[in-house]
């Protein structure tokens, strides 16, 4: 069964409101999302801005449909409103929540191109979606979102079958592009770098392999022999595809700091790396 908003205390809807900026309700009615799309009905309330948060924020928690979300909220007494009205709340909300996740995050200030040698610091990634009642995911989203103003910039819907890689987005000089080791391989680090992008990946030497300027083969064991827990090492490098000039890049290797109980040099530490 699906808990009520009101099934809760109020102190916890208290306790969202305090981690939310002072002004976040001025900025709600500056940005849209205090306004209706069309007039509530006669007798009917118009959502405060708070009600309307509380409703989306509940639906997002509980991974609930719009309609059972509508339900819950006229139950619970906060509005009796429509599921096409709760749809038409997120499709205005945009700028909304843009603001409030910069505030929350302060990325505008962390990824600020002065802070990272004038770069424009992006972030890529993909998730699957499933339709209702499909076995299985229906599409993959592949979506690059900027970081220093938390905004999409580039999104790509597929099939499934299309994995991750660098070249389902444009970028060129001036852009830093961060992602995980799905992307670790040679023809994604090329798609990027032959448009004038750089690149920081986590490192997978099995899809990745890495070569010294002689053109030998980097092994990673050997790089992280001697290294001390938060110890970090960098080795120049070169990514080499067929038919392509090798690629000069930087491996980082950091050994993770041990475990209480796990100090044996010889067990299992876990690692990270990036190029």
């Amino acid at each position: 069964m699906t808990a009520s908003p009101q099934s809760h205390t109020s102190d916890h809807w208290q306790l969202i409101q305090t981690l939310l900026p002072p002004d976040w309700e001025s900025q709600a009615d500056l940005l849209g999302f205090s306004s209706v799309a069309t007039p509530p009905p006669p007798g009917a309330v118009r959502p405060s801005a708070a009600a309307k948060l509380r409703i989306m924020l509940h639906l997002v928690a509980n991974d609930i449909s719009l309609r059972t979300t509508a339900a819950v909220a006229c139950a619970a007494g906060l509005v009796t409103v429509s599921h096409v009205a709760i749809h038409k709340w997120f499709a205005k909300a945009v700028n909304f929540f843009s603001y409030l996740l910069l505030s929350l995050t302060a990325a505008h200030q962390l990824f600020a191109p002065k802070r990272w040698a004038g770069y424009e610091v992006r972030a890529i990634d993909a998730t699957t979606v499933q339709r209702p009642g499909a076995q299985g995911a229906t599409a993959r989203i592949h979506y690059c979102q900027r970081l220093n103003d938390m905004s999409c910039v580039q999104w790509r819907v597929t099939t499934v079958k299309v994995g991750e890689t660098l070249r389902n987005f444009t970028t060129g000089p001036g852009t830093l592009d961060i992602a995980d080791r799905g992307y670790s391989n040679p023809a994604s680090i090329a798609a990027a770098v032959d448009q004038g992008g750089d690149v920081l990946i986590r490192w997978s030497p099995h899809s990745l392999p890495l070569y010294d300027r002689r053109g030998r083969l980097l092994n990673p064991a050997r790089l992280l022999h001697g290294l001390k827990g938060g110890e970090v090492k960098d080795w120049s490098a070169y990514v080499r595809i067929k038919n392509h000039t090798p690629i000069k890049t930087r491996v980082v290797i950091t050994r993770l700091p041990d475990v209480a109980g796990h100090e044996n040099p010889q067990q299992s530490v876990p690692l990270c790396w990036q190029v």
